[in-house]
């Protein structure tokens, strides 16, 4: 998988926000109100995690239940997935369908057309234009794995 910028992925999913919720449902309520607190575990008694978001729009959970550390939405997918860094944006990237900026390709259709055949051409006869391809064309075009 191509290369996703940390900052494009708290991007599409609002801080972080999306993912939060996703690995914990109870606490859709309390980005209306961060000071309000919630469960990350069934098995709490007392809600014990909180929001807050910090100055770049960035979402982050602290379960004082557990080790107090504050956790953006990739941190908690690393601690819930057992995940490395690269593999917990990979799975988030898959679930929130966010391609990466290299993946975003033009792209091309062929340039289809009927007409009648000249005085010199056979009926049913195929003529082609040929294309000089850039060099970010070739790069695709002969990519690694291809």
């Amino acid at each position: 998988m191509a290369f996703i910028e940390q900052k494009e992925l708290f991007e599409k999913t609002d801080g972080g926000r999306l993912v939060i919720e996703q690995y914990y449902p109870q606490s859709v309520d309390c980005f209306a109100n961060p000071k309000r607190k919630f469960k990350t575990r069934t098995s709490e008694k007392t809600a014990s995690s909180s929001l807050k978001q910090v100055e770049d729009g960035i979402w982050l959970v602290t379960d004082f239940g557990d080790d107090s550390k504050p956790r953006n939405a990739i941190q908690v997918v690393m601690h819930e997935e057992g995940l490395d860094f690269g593999a917990a944006i990979n799975l988030i990237a898959a679930q929130f369908h966010i391609v990466p900026e290299a993946q975003r390709l033009e792209i091309f259709k062929p340039d289809i057309r009927k007409k009648d055949a000249e005085p010199d051409q056979k009926d049913g006869e195929w003529q082609f234009k040929t294309k000089e391809f850039t060099i970010k064309e070739l790069k695709t075009i002969l990519a690694p794995k291809v």
